[in-house]
């Protein structure tokens, strides 16, 4: 049954891809370490995406793991490192995230899932934690860009993005026990 609600979220976000009038929207998914929540969203990602987790194929998610610890700047490097965009010296967030969503674009990449996403929340400070909000907001607003979000982490993932209403709106939070 659990994993039959995760499948309707994300059919809805298909559905919602394939028609350009209709925003992107996000799923969250929740669950104690150990609840079956990568192993579940990987069963559904390679039913959906045959190619998934095929380096170099044109599958249109990307799944990527947050380490720990971990912080915007580094997520934005490690992001367009899985994308095939290696990073050499200092850059700016910004210019990282903005390339992020170049990258993403130019793959034809639709979905993107961040898996253990509370790696990131543990270190942000309130100035940082606004930052991250609005960074994945971006993706959900770019009209002419629109990437769906998959976040997946422990429990208080849900808590923090639950703060701001647009997120809350936008996104379908499901929890496994």
């Amino acid at each position: 049954p659990r994993e039959a609600r995760l499948e309707e979220a994300g059919a809805d976000l298909i559905e919602r891809m394939d028609d350009p009038r209709l925003e992107a929207r996000g799923v969250v998914l929740t669950g104690a370490s150990g609840a079956g929540k990568t192993q579940s969203l990987r069963r559904i990602f390679k039913k959906r995406f045959p190619t998934y987790d095929q380096r170099g194929s044109a599958c249109p998610l990307v799944s990527i793991k947050v380490p720990s610890p971990c912080n915007m700047t580094a997520l934005g490097r490690l992001a367009l490192k899985e994308l095939g965009y290696p990073v050499v010296g200092e850059k700016k967030q910004h210019w990282l995230w903005e390339k992020v969503r170049e990258r993403l674009q130019a793959r034809g990449v639709k979905y993107l899932h961040l898996d253990e996403i509370q790696n990131i929340m543990a270190v942000a400070n309130a100035l940082e934690s606004k930052a991250l909000r609005d960074t994945l907001k971006c993706f959900l607003n770019d009209i002419d860009n629109r990437v769906c979000l998959i976040l997946s982490g422990l429990p208080e993932v849900a808590e923090f993005l639950q703060q701001d209403a647009q997120e809350r709106r936008r996104c379908a939070f499901l929890h496994f026990p």
